[in-house]
């Protein structure tokens, strides 16, 4: 029962090793009575995990698969099925577990642009298509941060998706 390291880690959830699934069973699903309480504490945790971990998002099963899972592992009161309930309830989650975005991507652009924002800079001082847009006259200091953000924005900006309308 005194999970230390925690059992979500032990299931495969990345970046939660630290997160005690008894803490989290403790804090939310303690005090359960009613499905519309263990509903609440369902969408509790899933807004403390998602806010929790950068990188993993859990999207909310549908109604009918939360009530399901209270019925068939919540609904009793027996004690001794504290760990059968938390392993149930971990494998909805990894059910429910997207990856966000590569952030590879990102942190590429992040080591890429600022070398190449001096190469740039120094670069352009001999073409004279560039030498017009009077680079030289902007510092360093601030030149280079700008063409970080300016990367690192364009590389977010082209791993989202456009979300589904429909």
């Amino acid at each position: 029962m005194g999970a230390a390291i925690g059992i979500l880690g032990k299931f495969g959830l990345p970046g939660v090793q630290a997160m005690s699934t008894d803490k989290i069973f403790e804090k939310y699903f303690d005090k359960v009575k009613t499905f519309e309480e263990f509903h609440e504490a369902f969408l509790e945790c899933l807004n403390y995990i998602n806010n929790a971990m950068p990188g993993f998002h859990y999207t909310l099963p549908p109604y009918k698969e939360i009530k399901k899972e209270y019925d068939s592992k919540w609904n009793s009161v027996v004690e001794k099925e504290r760990q059968e309930r938390q392993e149930s309830l971990i494998k909805l989650l990894n059910r429910y577990m997207s990856q966000t975005a590569d952030n590879s991507t990102i942190m590429m652009a992040g080591i890429i642009a600022p070398p190449a924002a001096v190469i740039l800079k120094r670069a352009g001082q001999n073409i004279p298509q560039v030498n017009k847009l009077r680079l030289h006259l902007v510092p360093d200091w601030l030149f280079v941060p700008v063409c970080t953000i300016i990367a690192i924005t364009g590389a977010k900006g082209f791993q989202s998706k456009p979300k589904n309308t429909t």
